[in-house]
Formats: C-alpha cells, structure tokens, sequence
C-alpha cells in the first residue's frame, strides 16, 4: 500500500535486487544488479509486486542465504520512496539445489515462513510499516513465486498495532553536491558535418535524463554503491552550440541529497542511507573526448539537416560524479560516480542535429551502435566516409 494522505495512487513501484557492499557474491557489481519486478498502484495506492524465486541469480543469493530487495517509489520523475527487505532462499542440497520454504524474519526476531511480505509506505513524512504474512494468499499463488498482496491500509494498521511490526522514517540530511551529469556526447570527423544538441526547448519538463542513486548501510566512504536509476527533468532548456570540429561531452549539473532511512522494531534499529537528485539545473556546458570513428553510417546530401529525435544515445556507468561533495557528510561520500544514460522520447524539443555543409558532396553519420534513427545509437558522429567498408 502507498499511502500519500490524498487517497492518489499512480506511483510506479519496482522492485531491485541488491548487493550488500562488502559482501562477495561471485564478482557481481551492484551497478549491475538487476530490476525483479515492477507495477504501478491504482487509484487507492494499492499494489501487488510478483517476484518469480526461480528467475533469482544464485549471485545475488549470500552466505546466510538472504537475498535483498531495494523497493522504489517514483511518482513520475522524482523517487519518493525507499524501502529494503530481506527473504531467505532454501539452503543449497547435495545435489546443488535450493527445496523447501523461502523465510523472513517475523515481529519476534525469528525466521518464519514467508508466503508475503506486506509493506505500507507513507509519502507524508509518516511511518513506513511492514510485516511477514503467513496467511491470506493461497499456498499455489507460492509455487514459484513471492508475492507482496494487494492489501488495503486499514487492515494492515491492524494488524501493525496488534504484531508490533517495523515502523521507519526518513530523513533528509544535506545536499551533496550539484554534481555534473554527462548529458550526451556527439562528434565530426569532417570539417564539412557541423553539430548541435537541444535538451527541453519549449521548457515544459518534457524530456529527461536517467542517472544513478546511490545506497550504502554505513553511510561511510567506501561503502557506497549504485542501486538503480530514476529519471530527472527540468523546466529549464539546455541549448548547446553549434560545434564544427572534434567531439565533446554535453554536460549541465543535478542536485543530489543525503538520505538517512531507520527503521524501528522488536528486534532493533536498522538504517541505511540514499543519495538522490532532486533538479535538473540550467548550467550547460561541454567538455573535449576523444575521436570516434563510427560503423552503422546514413548518407547526408549536400546542404541537409537530419535530427535524431528517439532513443538512447549514450550510457555512462560513471556519467555522475559526487566527488568533492559540500557539506556535512562529504567526506563520507568519497569519489562516488553514478550512471547516466540519455533516451530521447521522440518530438522536436530534444534531438541530436547534423548539418552537411557541402555544397555538391554527400558526407554521412553514423552511429557507435546503429544507425541514425533507431532505438540504441550510441555516440552519434559526422564523417566523411562511410566507415561500413571499413570492417
């Protein structure tokens, strides 16, 4: 249940598995960590998130046998919610399986079996709850699956006050930085292919860029990693000038907050922090890189204009740096980067343009991925060859 006090649903809800930073698991980088599953609320902020046990990498599955999820809230661009729960597979057998009952830790401290684990979450500053549920949902809807029901918030209340479940709170501690954000990137390799990139012209929020947020259970340097993405947009247009030589990296700057999340319960208090953007700013600017002669090219006649308007262009593990923070709790930071990829939505008010100036000659893009146009471009580059010969 998703609970803003306006009785609104529409919140997306998506469900993360998750590293715990300093925990081998086999080489798997929680950069990597994949999303389980995802819904959205109905109008009541009721949701049902349906994980399948089998579709679990073995990877993501520690020592004691925990696996951990990172529930995220969003409410169109802004993440408004977080939440981490923890179940437990079956032990491995002599024959390297996993049989028996997944479990999670009860009101009273103990591993019980978990068909469920019900969550209610407040989005106006008050307490998130949770609890394991051993009823209410059929033993054939657990076959392969576990489950987060569909469950109004007057029942649970219930049955919070009457187990003395978890209750948490969120608090925002201080802003980190206004860290800059690779943007997108674009090139020529000829002095006849000039370029430009538009971000929000008409200055509606429209269009956006997804970056990382960071997790860590200490909130100390070093212990911070990457546990998805969220998208950030801005009211602002970003319109960067037309380049006619080399390759450069368009980049503006987002705001990023500290987090601290507690959560209080019979057994104790568990916390853990998130760093999260908050704004898109209007600060535009670019930066050199280094030339890239790209496959995947597209024939520009003499004296034409081509636009590239859909679908992601660049993605950078490392497109959002923290380092250097401000404030309280920079130093805990320490050298923090986070993703950022670029995905154009389609429209006129974010595109990529390329402009052959020749005046007899075709000239071409191309593109690191595929070609101009199509879904995954990666860096899109003017040249004056069709480098597809060139295999």
């Amino acid at each position: 249940m998703i609970a803003d006090g306006s009785g609104q649903g529409g919140f997306t809800v998506a469900a993360y598995l998750e590293v715990k930073p300093g925990t081998e698991l086999n080489g798997v980088d929680q950069l990597n960590a994949p999303m389980a599953a995802t819904t959205t609320t109905d109008k009541k902020g009721r949701f049902s998130l349906r994980l399948d046990r089998n579709a679990i990498p073995d990877q993501f599955i520690d020592e004691d046998n925990a696996v951990n999820f990172l529930i995220q809230v969003t409410d169109g661009n802004d993440l408004i919610a977080s939440h981490s729960a923890t179940v437990y597979a079956p032990a491995l057998d002599k024959r390297g399986k996993r049989r028996g009952p997944w479990t999670a830790i009860n009101v009273e401290g103990e591993r019980a079996k978990a068909k469920a684990i019900r969550l209610n979450i407040e989005l106006d500053d008050s307490p998130i709850g949770f609890d394991v549920l051993e009823e209410h949902v059929s033993e054939e809807a657990f076959e392969n699956d576990l489950v987060v029901p569909n469950q109004g918030i007057d029942e649970f209340e219930e049955l919070a006050i009457e187990n003395q479940a978890w209750y948490c709170s969120q608090t925002r501690l201080n802003k980190v930085k206004d860290a800059p954000v690779i943007m997108n990137t674009a090139g020529t390799n000829s002095p006849y292919i000039t370029y430009d990139y538009l971000f929000n012209q008409f200055g509606s929020s429209a269009d956006s860029v997804t970056v990382g947020v960071g997790f860590s259970y200490s909130g100390l340097n070093g212990s911070w990693t990457q546990t998805g993405t969220t998208k950030v947009s801005s009211s602002v247009t970003l319109e960067f000038p037309q380049r006619t030589k080399g390759h450069r990296h368009y980049k503006s700057k987002i705001s990023y907050y500290r987090w601290q999340y507690s959560c209080t319960g019979a057994t104790g208090t568990n916390t853990h922090y998130i760093i999260k953007p908050e704004n898109l700013r209007g600060d535009a600017w670019s930066t050199w890189t280094a030339s890239k002669g790209c496959k995947n090219c597209t024939i520009v006649g003499p004296n034409v204009v081509v636009r590239h308007k859909t679908g992601t262009t660049v993605s950078y593990s490392n497109g959002v740096s923290l380092s250097g923070g401000i404030g309280s709790g920079a130093a805990e930071i320490g050298n923090l980067s986070l993703s950022s990829i670029n995905k154009m939505e389609g429209g006129d008010s974010h595109q990529l343009s390329f402009r052959n100036t020749h005046p007899t000659a075709r000239k071409y893009v191309c593109g690191q991925h595929g070609p101009l146009g199509s879904n995954n471009t990666g860096r899109l580059v003017g040249d004056w060859q069709n480098r597809d010969w060139q295999r």
